[in-house]
């Protein structure tokens, strides 16, 4: 038997025990209080664990939630760090052709003043041996 039964037994004894009427009427009151407030106790109470229940489970699900976006930034971190190593090492890529293609524009602007001088001196030849003036 709990303290709140043994209350509820004092005042039905008290009810009980009273001979004036408005002492009666007063105890019927205070007992009526006294389960209502034993009532909205165990209410609340109720409505206390289940709050708690609740608080517990979103903040699970918060910390699931940062969780993902930690992972979520680590991997954008991780894609765009390869993103720029790939377009770095294509941009290098591309630099080195763009050496490469200068080199071949030097030499081959050479080659074709070579063989225009070439072309000139050949003809030049070939008026000489034919006995043709220049």
């Amino acid at each position: 038997m709990g303290v709140a039964d043994k209350i509820e037994q004092e005042i039905k004894q008290w009810i009980q025990q009273a001979v004036e009427p408005k002492d009666k009427a007063l105890l019927m009151i205070l007992f009526q209080m006294n389960a209502n407030l034993i009532e909205n106790t165990t209410i609340t109470k109720a409505v206390a664990t289940d709050f708690h229940t609740h608080r517990d489970t979103v903040n699970t699900i918060l910390n699931r939630v940062r969780g993902g976006w930690f992972v979520l930034g680590f991997a954008l971190i991780v894609v765009q760090g390869l993103g720029l190593w790939i377009i770095n090492g294509q941009m290098n890529a591309l630099q080195m052709e763009q050496g490469r293609n200068a080199q071949q524009e030097v030499v081959l602007a050479r080659l074709q003043a070579e063989n225009i001088d070439l072309q000139r001196r050949i003809h030049t030849l070939e008026l000489i041996s034919n006995g043709l003036p220049r």
